[in-house]
């Protein structure tokens, strides 16, 4: 069940079952969008440690600056694991830059099909 439901522009996030879940909406994600995400995230989080399951289908770009973001403590230090959505190549190639090059410092496994990616997801958690 959807618990603490929240939608803006960029992304749609809500808690089910201890997994953060975050859709992007927009093809191009900037700071703004990253800053937003994470706020959010932040709120519904509340200082749990909990997974998190990241649409990235839609994201064509994203820029250097919200890599970063994404990447410094704030924005990772209530994650215990992270299974990214990414069904397609642009998505695998924005996926594969980021844990290469950013190194977002928590376990993170790509994937093309959702169920796959929860079910990891889960059992990361136990």
């Amino acid at each position: 069940m959807r618990e603490q439901f929240s939608d803006s522009d960029s992304a749609t996030i809500w808690l089910e079952d201890n997994i953060i879940h975050i859709v992007f909406k927009k093809v191009n994600v900037e700071l703004s969008e990253a800053v937003a995400a994470v706020d959010l995230a932040t709120k519904i989080v509340q200082n749990r440690s909990l997974g998190y399951f990241i649409d990235i289908s839609n994201i064509k770009s994203i820029s250097k600056e919200a890599r970063e973001y994404f990447s410094i403590p704030r924005s990772v230090e209530t994650n215990l694991a992270t299974a990214v959505l990414a069904p397609n190549i642009i998505s695998k190639l924005i996926g594969t830059f980021f844990m290469s090059f950013n190194n977002p410092g928590v376990k993170i496994k790509l994937f093309t099909v959702e169920d796959e990616a929860i079910a990891w997801l889960k059992k990361q958690l136990t």
